[in-house]
């Protein structure tokens, strides 16, 4: 009796030996005797094997009965899936000697384990529905052996299914008896090998001549081997072209291996590693080589036979003879060979007589003769000595300060202070970075302050301005409109900044009075009270303290005749109070109320006049984080945010309707290579009718008179039958017929030819209007950019570029400002030093690069040994530290004096290569600007009277 079931089910199921000879149960074989008897003492993977060779029709396990003479047992399930326990495959229990046929046993179907004892059993269940075990085809783990095995069968199908059928058979062929342990570094081997290499039967992707991607299968493929010369350097390397069977266009083509790929998801190593998986096995000791299981090694021919070197008796006697050899080397100091101990060597019976020195094999190898202790005389290799690694080859791009500079190479344009440039040098260096911000925001916010966009030049020559006779037009324009901004118009106007604006009772004001003598030095404190008094005095009954007199000048926008600075004077005697605004303030108050003078409003003008252009910059600098904080340039912002979103959209389909258009223009281009006739000038000639009237008349009606001067009779033309007249013209009316339908074929092959020629320029115009609204889009993109500025890049020493028309404005300014015909707006390219922390961390730091360039020379030096050769005095040290280049040539240079092979450098020459035209454009209309034919001047810039005449009342 069998009681048995599948995950621990127990059933009963009785049946009863025939008397006359073997029962066959559910139609299965009958298993001999001698396969039973022989598979209890084998190992559980040979009885599966065996099994493998009579395959039953059901996976459900069956029962055999022999006579009661004879044994019976039940066969587990014949499948070769491997569930691990512990990383190794789940050994099988051997199946007991079973005599008494009425003896109950227990069945695992699922392993096909027979117990004889309940409780083995059991313990034998609990096994396996512990959750301990490792699918190893997936590599799940921590599920119990049923769950496991359902896992293999299902990724063993599921792999079966998606690997590509045309390389299963040769990948299979190159796993066997390979002796990588790791399938990690197989799986690795195998991709490398075959990821170029195609197959017959492979769906592919080819890359046609005209880059065009389509689908193809692998119809033929040509191997041509390798070729090398009399040193045995490789000439030609192996090659091998492929026959493609395109299937979307349905013809073939003869491709290389360069021009095809596989799909990604077809040839993955991931899937490479399940299908290893599932087709090899490898046995648990070392140097065990790897095997296809017998059935794909049947289904593709591949052998089973086991070199002998691989076979674990011959590797486990060269382990031993190694071992050996190291042993008796450590004891006595020399080194043995032992003879027959390798694969495929036996001793030599017949010794060579001995010879003093070294002698040398058939390779060309020096030997050495010595004697073991039996007195075998034994020959020993000498190792050759181990070659030098070859040098490492440097890729670049690397770390640019690690690239030594050559003896000849190139040095850096010198370059230029703009405080050392302007006249009488009253232009401090701290003042050059604010000088530049302020220019940048006014020109990149020119529009919401409706005013005119101005170049650099005319910015500082506005500044410098200070005559009596006549106000400095932009200067008036600039400081009107900021001010505009911060409070509407109206006599309720609204101030945009009154978080900022301290208009609280008495009380707060003698409080921050306190407060400003606890902190601010005595000159500081009558400053403030001088230009408090000067803000009481511009009252003048008109205004109290919440509405003060330059409130109400903004508001009634009384600009002229001393009012802006009027204006200025109040405002920032108003917003010293407030701690984010009041060093600033301060410090240009002090400079507009001087101590030897009475504040009162007629001097308001005059010491604005006499301000120098440092704190010119600074009330500037401080209007403008005043109005940075208004709505007018949040909204602008906004805008030009919203703006760029629109373009980016359009110019998305703009490039989509290019891409059709392209595509349509190969179409066309084809058609037209199709029509293009041979020779287009070369053109079938026509025969006119006189040439055939000649012909009729010599052949018809003009006589042909004898040379000889017979009688009449024998000297009259023999006359032409009518049917020989009739069969001629018949013939040349065709032959006219047949040319008329050459030349209108070829008239009419010649206008679809014109046809597809005018198409393809259509289409190439179609294109080439495209390619203008997209480069338009990407200009107004990068004038509406006027939230922050793009950097350039950085050198090898860190020091950053800037070319500031680059983004946020026109490249020459607006085009309808004042000052559009000077062609340009900054017209330079800004150097501005590294910050402090790239300083400390590369630059102030006494290490030494050691580099190895691939020439063969080595330098070492220091960077600062470095910086201080290549800058000298010029080096930019701090992030307040500004330089420009302003001429075409100083341009060039730089262009060439940058290192493609540093990182850096490398996207920073990148970045200049795109803007060098449009710099180059502004550097020469700047000179042109600034030079006029009867000028001779150095490198100063020159102050130029501003001839902006707009209003500002």
């Amino acid at each position: 009796m069998i009681r048995g079931g599948l995950g621990g089910g127990v059933s009963d199921n009785s049946t009863k030996p025939s008397q006359s000879g073997p029962e066959k149960n559910l139609g299965q074989p009958t298993l001999p005797a001698s396969t039973s008897s022989s598979s209890s003492s084998s190992s559980p993977l040979t009885f599966l094997c065996s099994l493998l060779r009579s395959p039953p029709s059901s996976a459900s396990h069956f029962v055999a009965l022999l006579p009661s003479s004879s044994r019976f047992r039940v066969p587990r399930i014949q499948k070769l899936q491997f569930v691990l326990f512990k990383r190794k495959p789940v050994h099988f229990l051997p199946t007991p000697e079973i005599h008494d046929e009425d003896q109950e046993v227990w069945v695992i179907d699922a392993t096909g384990e027979i117990f004889t004892e309940y409780d083995d059993y059991l313990a034998r269940m609990s096994f396996y529905k512990s959750k301990r075990f490792i699918c190893e085809i997936t590599g799940h783990s921590g599920l119990d052996f049923f769950g496991a095995l359902e896992s293999e069968l299902a990724g063993s199908k599921d792999v079966e299914e998606s690997f590509p059928d045309a390389l299963k058979g040769p990948i299979l062929k190159k796993v066997q008896f390979q002796t990588i342990p790791r399938i990690d570094n197989l799986v690795d081997l195998i991709y490398d090998f075959f990821k170029s290499d195609f197959f017959p039967g492979e769906q592919v992707i080819a890359t046609l001549h005209n880059n065009d991607k389509t689908e193809g299968q692998i119809r033929e493929k040509t191997s041509f081997p390798e070729q090398r010369n009399a040193q045995g350097e490789i000439s030609k390397p192996a090659v091998a072209n492929y026959t493609v069977s395109l299937i979307n266009r349905g013809s073939e083509i003869t491709l290389t291996g360069d021009d095809l790929c596989r799909d990604r998801r077809i040839f993955t190593k991931a899937m490479l590693r399940a299908f290893i998986k599932n087709t090899v096995h490898r046995e648990a000791w070392n140097g065990a080589p790897w095997l296809v299981k017998d059935s794909y090694a049947r289904r593709y021919s591949i052998t089973q036979s086991i070199p002998k070197h691989l076979q674990r008796g011959s590797t486990v006697a060269e382990r031993k003879a190694m071992l050996a050899v190291r042993k008796m080397r450590a004891e006595q100091g020399f080194s043995l060979t032992i003879a027959g101990t390798g694969p495929g060597l036996s001793p030599d019976p017949t010794p060579p007589k001995p010879k003093k020195g070294k002698q040398k094999d058939a390779e060309g190898k020096q030997s050495i003769l010595s004697l073991s202790s039996t007195g075998i005389l034994k020959i020993q290799t000498v190792p050759e000595p181990p070659k030098p690694p070859p040098k490492p080859v440097i890729k670049y791009p690397i770390e640019d300060l690690t690239i030594m500079p050559s003896v000849n190479s190139k040095k850096r344009p010198t370059l230029k202070r703009l405080h050392e440039a302007v006249p009488t040098k009253k232009l401090s260096e701290e003042s050059v970075p604010l000088l530049l911000e302020t220019w940048v925001f006014l020109n990149v916010y020119c529009e919401p302050f409706l005013i005119d966009s101005f170049t650099f030049d005319d910015y500082i020559d506005a500044l410098f301005y200070n005559e009596d006779h006549q106000e400095c037009a932009l200067l008036v324009e600039i400081h009107c409109s900021m001010l505009k901004a911060l409070v509407d118009g109206g006599d309720e106007g609204k101030v945009k900044i009154a978080g900022i604006l301290d208009l609280d009772s008495e009380d707060d004001e003698e409080d921050s009075e306190e407060e400003e003598e606890e902190d601010l030095p005595m000159q500081t404190r009558r400053s403030s009270a001088r230009f408090n008094l000067l803000s009481k005095a511009a009252t003048n009954g008109h205004g109290d303290n919440q509405n003060p007199v330059w409130l109400e000048l903004i508001r009634k926008r009384e600009f002229q005749h001393g009012g802006w600075e009027t204006i200025i004077v109040g405002l920032f005697g108003q917003i010293s109070a407030n701690t984010q605004f009041k060093p600033l303030a301060t410090e240009i108050l002090r400079y507009f109320s001087p101590l030897g003078e009475e504040p009162n409003l007629l001097t308001a003008r005059g010491q604005y006049r006499d301000l120098d252009i440092n704190t010119k910059i600074k009330i500037i600098q401080l209007l403008q984080k005043l109005t940075f904080e208004t709505s007018i340039v949040r909204n602008y912002m906004e805008e030009c945010g919203e703006a760029m979103t629109r373009l980016r959209k359009d110019k998305i389909e703009h490039q989509k309707t290019r891409k059709v258009y392209i595509e349509e223009l190969k179409t066309l281009e084809d058609e037209r290579r199709q029509l293009m006739p041979e020779n287009e000038s070369s053109s079938p000639v026509r025969e006119t009718e006189g040439e055939g009237d000649t012909k009729m008349s010599n052949g018809y009606d003009t006589p042909e008179l004898d040379n000889e001067g017979e009688d009449s009779d024998s000297s009259r033309p023999a006359i032409r039958r009518p049917s020989n007249r009739a069969a001629e013209r018949k013939r040349k009316r065709e032959q006219e017929k047949e040319k008329e339908e050459a030349n209108a074929k070829l008239q009419e092959s010649m206008q679809k030819y014109k046809r597809a020629c005018l198409a393809v320029d259509k289409a190439k115009a179609k294109i080439r209007q495209e390619e203008a609204a997209i480069a338009e889009l990407d200009s107004d993109l990068r004038e509406s950019d006027c939230a922050r500025l793009r950097l350039l890049g950085r050198d090898r020493f860190w020091n950053r570029y800037w070319f500031f028309e680059r983004n946020g404005m026109p490249y020459a300014g607006i085009p309808t400002s004042s000052t559009a015909d000077s062609g340009y707006a900054m017209g330079r390219l800004w150097l501005q030093g590294a910050s402090g922390e790239e300083q400390k961390e590369f630059l102030d730091l006494d290490r030494v690069v050691n580099n190895d360039t691939n020439d063969g020379t080595k330098v070492s030096m220091s960077i600062k040994e470095r910086r201080k050769k290549e800058e000298g005095n010029a080096a930019l040290r701090g992030p307040e530290k500004w330089a420009y280049i302003d001429d075409p040539e100083d341009l060039q240079l730089l262009l060439d004096w940058l290192d493609v092979k540093g990182e850096r450098e490398l996207k920073l020459k990148k970045e200049l290569e795109i803007y060098k035209e449009y710099m180059f454009s502004a550097m020469e209309a700047r000179q042109k600007y600034l030079s006029p034919p009867d000028s001779n001047q150095g490198g100063e810039v020159v102050v130029r009277m501003s001839t902006r005449t707009k209003s500002v009342a």
